[in-house]
Parts: structure tokens; sequence; C-alpha cells
């Protein structure tokens, strides 16, 4: 919310993402994530330094940005902790201070009454109101809008007399409350006991889910007219004969319907995937003469979703933490899984198949990612981890080939989030983001060390007094 005032500064990049429509104020860190995403891109970095107003001529300006929005972000996700360490409670006396000051050097208001806002000075008191009141979560307002849909729901149940409607409302609103005691009672949690929970207290945890992997199937194979070709053999679609009387479906695919794709695809699939996967069908021959290639594997609750053209708006590649052994945990967009656990035999290895050792299993075909160790780099960022993709060619007009391999989805460590690094002469960088679950944690380590802001000027500490 302390964002959402500091809109109308002096920079492009706010007029730009507030130019959609209204949002909310839980909406905000998107917003914020989004502008952190555009500092860091090669792209965004381009555009700010091409605007109109040329604020962003040098790149200190973009790295003071930079640090901002990451810190708004950290600290924001630092207030909606559960519980706070007192000690840290305290150090936030000082270090709200700094990022006052961070605000203040880097996105002063240049409008209305500039930074002398109860907004911004209620930074001040923060520390102090945690102190007596405890972690923010505890006077958290924003569930109470909530409670209108309960007086809502019994107002409509009223006979609407205008003489006797509060009356009424409040004695549907007492039966209502009277059902729901009764439905706990019925479920083994009595009134007087409601504290304790149900009568049964060691009841069966809730068992994980076994992995499942299928979705949208799709086929490979070599044609001696067309080349190498794939296509979704399952499609179905409306004949478009305009005389039909009836709404009969046929199957895409056959013999008279050889191509690269169903003819519903946007942009085509990568080349590299289908001679990739013709290859592994091809090496697998004495076991089967089609792999079983799908978009879909789900594991710890979570849905790992590869398409060529998911629902028809392009290819839809997700990204995962894959634990390659003596390599280590590295980040691998995936492009589709091959199911093999019908058709390689229980203790039969395969060597060399997408240069990997594959036995009974699924398998992900993926491109590796490794991270970028230049410590400069490194060093200017906090809640994005610079990755470079592995490949196998690179030609002279930077035309690249990908190098991909097979995973096992048992490998599979977590979800993981990336960005391109948009307009980078190196196609091959990204970034990785931190999960939002450490971000408080580091905010909580920049709060425990000592800062070379925690000591301000004079001047600027009476302007925060302010």
């Amino acid at each position: 919310m302390l964002c959402c005032k500091f809109m109308k500064c002096n920079s492009p990049v706010f007029f730009n993402c507030t130019s959609i429509g209204k949002l909310c104020g839980k909406e905000m860190p998107g917003v914020l994530l989004i502008i952190a995403v555009i500092l860091q891109s090669e792209k965004g970095k381009q555009m700010l330094a091409s605007s109109c107003k040329k604020n962003f001529q040098e790149e200190w300006l973009i790295r003071d940005w930079t640090l901002m929005v990451e810190t708004l972000l950290e600290w924001e996700a630092f207030l909606k902790s559960n519980q706070m360490d007192r000690w840290i409670v305290q150090r936030l006396k000082k270090k709200h201070r700094c990022i006052m000051h961070l605000i203040k050097k880097v996105m002063a208001r240049i409008e209305g009454m500039g930074m002398k806002i109860m907004k911004f000075h209620g930074i001040l008191h923060m520390f102090d109101d945690i102190s007596r009141f405890g972690a923010p979560l505890c006077v958290d307002t924003g569930v109470n809008e909530s409670h209108h849909k309960e007086t809502k729901a019994s107002a409509m149940t009223t006979a609407k007399n205008i003489k006797e409607f509060e009356k009424q409302v409040a004695k549907r609103e007492d039966e209502l409350h009277m059902l729901e005691l009764a439905m706990e009672e019925i479920k083994g949690r009595p009134l007087g006991e409601c504290f304790d929970g149900f009568f049964q207290p060691n009841q069966p945890a809730k068992e994980e889910p076994e992995p499942w992997t299928g979705g949208t199937l799709i086929e490979v194979w070599e044609d001696k007219d067309v080349g190498i070709a794939w296509r979704f053999p399952n499609v179905r679609r409306k004949r478009k004969k305009k005389d039909s009387d009836d709404d009969d479906v046929e199957v895409e695919g056959g013999e008279a319907n050889f191509a690269h794709n169903d003819g519903r695809i946007r942009g085509s699939w990568d080349e590299s995937v289908v001679d990739f996967l013709l290859e592994i069908q091809n090496r697998l021959k004495g076991y089967t003469s089609s792999l079983v290639i799908v978009c879909e594997h789900h594991r710890f609750g979570t849905i790992f979703r590869a398409h060529p053209n998911y629902r028809g708006k392009g290819y839809w590649n997700d990204w995962v933490i894959v634990d390659w052994g003596a390599d280590g945990r590295l980040p691998c967009e995936i492009w589709c899984f091959i199911d093999l656990r019908d058709v390689i035999p229980e203790g039969v290895q395969i060597d060399d198949i997408g240069g990997c050792v594959v036995q009974k299993g699924v398998h992900a075909v993926v491109e590796s990612c490794s991270y970028i160790t230049d410590e400069e780099e490194v060093a200017m960022l906090d809640m994005f981890v610079p990755i470079e993709k592995e490949i196998a060619e690179l030609d002279e007009e930077g035309n690249l080939t990908r190098r991909l391999c097979l995973a096992d989805v048992e490998a599979f460590v977590e979800p993981v989030a990336v960005v391109p690094d948009v307009g980078s002469p190196n196609k091959c960088k990204c970034f990785h983001v931190h999960q939002r679950k450490t971000w408080a944690a580091n905010f909580e380590a920049w709060v425990r060390q000592p800062h070379k802001l925690d000591v301000i000027d004079d001047e600027d500490d009476e302007d925060d007094e302010d």
C-alpha cells in the first residue's frame, strides 16, 4: 500500500504500469515485481534510457531503482510474517529510517506535498506499534469486509419489512449462527470444547496423491514426403462444411493429413525438440513403435505442464529444479514428458539416450541451465539469480541449436520461476527468481547486519521527523 502513494513521480515506469486500470492494494506487490523484472532485462534498460524525460541515462540510476524495488518487496513480505523476533523489531527503528532515506533519494514525490504525507511519516512509528500490538497480521482488517456476506445472506431471507427490517436481519443472523454451531457439534466438536477441537484427535493424516502423468498426447514420425512431423492424434474439430445439418466431429490426422502440426497451432513446435523425440523413438524401436509423449505430470501437489499449444495460445513450458547428482541442482525448462513405464522392462538400462542412461519410468525432455558466476553481476542482485541455458551449437548468424536431455521425474525437487532476459545479446540468458518465502528471510538478514545507511545525515533525519 505504501507504493500506491508514490506512483506520481518523475519516472515513466509507474505511468505505464498504472495505465491498465484500478488495482487493489494486494496486487501492488505484483506490479513491483514486474517493475523489478523490467529493471533487470536489457530491453527494459534500453526503454528507460531512451525515454522522453531522460531520467535513466546512467547505469547507477537503474541500480538504485533495483535496490529500492527489491527492498520494498522483501519488506512487504516480512511485514506479512506470522511472528517476528523482538530484537529484529527493535532494529527496525533505525532500519525503517534507512528505507525512508532510500525512498527519498530514489523516487521522491514532486507533486502536492511531496514526501510530507502521513503515509510516509507513519513508517517512523511502525516498529513501536509492532512492539505494542504484535505482528501486523494480528491487527489486519483486510478480512473484515467479508463479514458483510453473512449479513447480506441473512437479509435476503427476511420479509423485507421496512419497519422491522433490522430486527429480522438480527434474528436470521442468530439462527444461521445457531445452525453452524449445531453442524459443528454433529461433526464431533461440542460447543463447550470448541477450543479443544473434535472428538477424534488422532485422525489419519491426509495422504499425498500419487504422481500422475498424462494430458494431451503427441505423436512424432518421419515421412518420405513431409519429412519429420508431429501431431495431436486425438484432437477433434467440428466440420467446416456449411451445408452440414449436424454437429458430427472427425478426428484430425490420418494418411491424408500429414503435416508438421494439426493445423490450429499459432506457431510450430521447436524443430530441435521434434528431432530429439524422433531420435529417441528410433533408439527404442526394439521396445516400441511409437513413444508415449504427453504434456502433464502431477507431483508434490503441483502440475508441471509442457504443451506445444496450450489452449490455442502457443507453447507453455514450466520450469523445475532437477537434482543431477554430482552436477548439483539446476533449473531446467520442460518441453514434454515421455512415459516409458510400459516400454522398458524392469531392471533394463539403455545407455546414451538423450545423453542419459534411461530405464523404466517417466522422463521429462528438458533444457538444463547453469548459474552465471560473474561476481559483479551477482552482487547487484538480491531476488534474481542470472542463469544461462546450455546449448549444443551457435552458428555465425546467432542461431542456436538446443541441447536437450532426459531427466527422471523422480529427480524433480521443486517448481521454479524463471524469466528471460529480453533484449540481451545472449539469447540463452535468464533470471531465476527466488521464491517469495525467502524474501522475508532476506530482509531479516539485512536488518541483522550493520549497514552503511545506519548513519544518516542530521539534515535528512530532521526531514523524516517532519
